[in-house]
């Protein structure tokens, strides 16, 4: 099980440990993002301190309707206490999970100031 809490601002944060190609590991606190499609967006300052390498440029749409190109990278992931590696976009803000990181997941939340998120495997 995967255990967050919702922000003040009604976000659902959970931590989540990416690691470097050196073995590097940091643990951030990322929002969960029904709306976005993909695995996971780091910030450019994560992405440099784990020295990740550039795999490609992704076109994407963004919540507004507009579109942007973001630098795609892989990185490890310790998620449900299982290592994986997933492709990880660059972008400012918040880091977010996306619908693919969530896959076979269920998920509950109390929606309450600094209420419980929990992430739990589906059978």
């Amino acid at each position: 099980m995967i255990v967050g809490e919702l922000s003040a601002s009604r976000e659902m944060i959970v931590p989540i440990a990416v690691r470097g190609g050196a073995g590097d590991e940091v643990t951030i606190r990322a929002v969960l993002d029904t709306g976005f499609g993909a695995y996971l967006t780091l910030t450019p300052e994560v992405i440099n301190d784990l020295s990740l390498d550039v795999t490609g440029i992704v076109n994407v749409m963004l919540g507004d309707g507009s579109s942007t190109t973001l630098l795609k990278y892989a990185v490890e992931v310790v998620w449900d206490g299982q290592s994986r590696t997933v492709p990880v976009y660059e972008a400012e803000g918040d880091p977010l999970i996306g619908m693919m990181l969530l896959y076979g997941f269920d998920f509950h939340v109390h929606v309450v100031d600094g209420g419980m998120v929990a992430l739990n495997p589906l059978p």
